[in-house]
């Protein structure tokens, strides 16, 4: 009967080494990877079984440290990893905005150049008129009002071209924004790893005899 229960709690017990190697595999993993995985409850129940199955103080030590600095970072990195996944999705978003702006502009500059030339060429033909008005008079009320037609768009060619400056400066300082953003996720990741790296490296975990 004894030796029946031995065998039934031989089988029941864990490959420790096993576990040990699970554990150093997720150890190696970036905290985006872990999140990305949503590991943490598997890192957690390894660390659990680790600890219960461990005859030595040390390692069990390391491994209750490892368990609450794990606690730690599963409440803190999905917000850090939230934030510059955001920050991303913002810059890349404004950053469209900004190429379709520019198009925009360029093409009502054309129009604007156009429109101005056109302008200048009424003008000096009023002028040329302006010595035969006896003559012309009638060819001269009708390129004054042509004139007239074609200011009206100028005006309102320049209208839209400060509408759409006032625009792009108001983009460009949310893109400068978007951007200070993103470098401030991107170093609060790296500094999440430094840390994640650095938590590993104070709690022994090379102690826990995992190769």
């Amino acid at each position: 009967m004894s030796s029946e229960t031995s065998m039934s709690n031989q089988a029941s017990k864990p490959d420790v080494q096993q576990q040990k190697e699970a554990l150093k595999g997720f150890l190696n993993m970036p905290l985006e990877a872990i999140q990305l995985a949503n590991a943490y409850g598997n890192i957690e129940g390894i660390i659990l079984t680790l600890i219960q199955h461990s005859k030595d103080l040390n390692e069990k030590t390391i491994l209750q440290g490892l368990l609450s600095c794990l606690a730690e970072f599963k409440e803190s990195a999905p917000m850090v990893i939230t934030t510059a996944e955001t920050a991303q999705a913002r810059r890349t978003s404004l950053s469209g905005k900004t190429d379709e702006l520019d198009a925009k502009l360029a093409q009502t500059h054309e129009e604007l150049s156009s429109k101005d030339a056109e302008f200048l060429r009424l003008s000096t033909e009023e002028e040329k008129l302006e010595a035969q008005i006896q003559l012309l008079i009638k060819q001269k009320e009708d390129v004054v009002a042509h004139k007239k037609s074609v200011l009206v768009e100028l005006e309102k060619s320049n209208k839209e071209v400060s509408k759409d400056l006032e625009e792009w400066k108001k983009l460009e300082s949310e893109i400068k924004q978007a951007n200070v953003n993103w470098v401030g996720a991107q170093e609060k990741l790296a500094l999440a790893n430094v840390r994640w790296k650095l938590y590993k490296e104070d709690l022994g975990l090379g102690k826990l005899n995992i190769s």
